[in-house]
């Protein structure tokens, strides 16, 4: 496949599926997903991964990364496009992608609709009702702040990959907040 073919394509069918985010965020998930794994970046006319989603495509970072994640998990665990399509079907995408990075092997369809069903990391409560000890968060930084942030908990054991992952960010945000919160 010859990347500067099929790229304007890809980036075409990106921007078709930003315009009807609310009804296919499954397919734009898988999109991006695709796109992000078929190509060698800094070969590409956008040099980077980062670069290309800061031109072509309207969201923020985390929540592209948060959409690539979900679809990953997809096909980690298996799942047909029909049986997506079934779960969320039967509920919210929250949701679902709060049970695709909760679970740890393929579940039933039916197990999956039941346990996750209403429950996705946004809303803390639902999710810390797994745990009552826990309270999860979910949110996104402007860059420049996050770039500021990250510097600062890279003292609190934050690794940075060149690929973008954050390793260690849990514990460092812990550490972090156990150490400028008052007792």
């Amino acid at each position: 496949m010859n990347p500067k073919e099929t790229l304007p394509q890809a980036v075409a069918e990106i921007k078709r599926l930003l315009q009807e985010k609310a009804k296919s965020t499954f397919a734009l998930a898988k999109k991006l997903y695709q796109v992000k794994r078929m190509y060698v970046w800094k070969h590409t006319s956008y040099g980077s991964w980062t670069n290309f989603c800061e031109k072509e495509v309207d969201l923020s970072p985390s929540y592209i990364w948060r959409l690539i994640t979900s679809a990953g998990y997809v096909e980690k665990y298996s799942y047909t496009e029909e049986e997506c399509t079934e779960i969320l079907n039967a509920m919210s995408y929250p949701s679902f992608e709060f049970g695709l990075s909760s679970i740890k092997r393929r579940i039933s369809i039916k197990s999956f609709i039941k346990i996750y069903r209403g429950q996705y990391a946004n809303k803390g409560y639902a999710a810390a009702s797994r745990d009552p000890n826990f309270v999860f968060y979910r949110f996104a930084l402007p860059l420049e702040l996050s770039k500021t942030f990250e510097a600062v908990l890279k003292n609190y054991g934050l690794v940075v990959l060149e690929t973008g992952h954050r390793n260690h960010l849990q514990s460092s945000i812990q550490k972090f907040l156990e150490n400028v919160l008052p007792e």
